[in-house]
């Protein structure tokens, strides 16, 4: 894999990414540790089951932004990238914990204090989209109204 330039990532619906492999690797732990265990094989498709492809475009986007970029650039690029859409935010995070992006990671959860930070509990439920009090725990415990899990 030492004169191959791109890695094609798949995401769980099935679409297929080709993204730099020096750029994914340098800041993916996840990503880096799986070509290291499949070396010899030049054309394998990283499956990312974890991760939808809206998703996967904005890591991607993401990697190729911050490969030659200062940390400040990063984090302002990253807060207009994800500031309409709280479920791409939590999607994002989710992605970057999975993928072990830490600084990415890092970021997406500052966002994510800055809009909750002075709320009321009720306005961070809203946010963080966190059922009321009125909800039972059978409910809570459906993956589907919890992002993050």
């Amino acid at each position: 894999m030492d004169n191959k330039t791109t890695v094609k990532l798949q995401s769980s619906d099935g679409m297929i990414f080709e993204v730099d492999i020096d750029c994914i690797t340098r800041c993916s732990g996840t990503i880096r540790r799986i070509l290291e265990s499949w070396m010899d094989d030049e054309d394998a498709v990283v499956p990312l089951e974890n991760i939808d492809s809206d998703i996967l475009r904005m890591v991607r986007e993401w990697a190729e932004f911050q490969f030659n970029c200062t940390e400040d650039e990063v984090h302002r690029w990253v807060q207009n990238f994800v500031s309409a859409d709280h479920a791409k935010l939590y999607g994002l995070i989710k992605a970057a914990n999975y993928l072990d992006i830490k600084n990415l990671h890092n970021l997406t959860c500052k966002i994510v204090a800055d809009m909750i930070r002075g709320k009321k509990p009720e306005e961070m439920r809203r946010i963080l989209l966190i059922p009321d009090d009125d909800y039972s725990f059978e409910e809570s415990r459906d993956n589907r109204y919890f992002p993050w899990q």
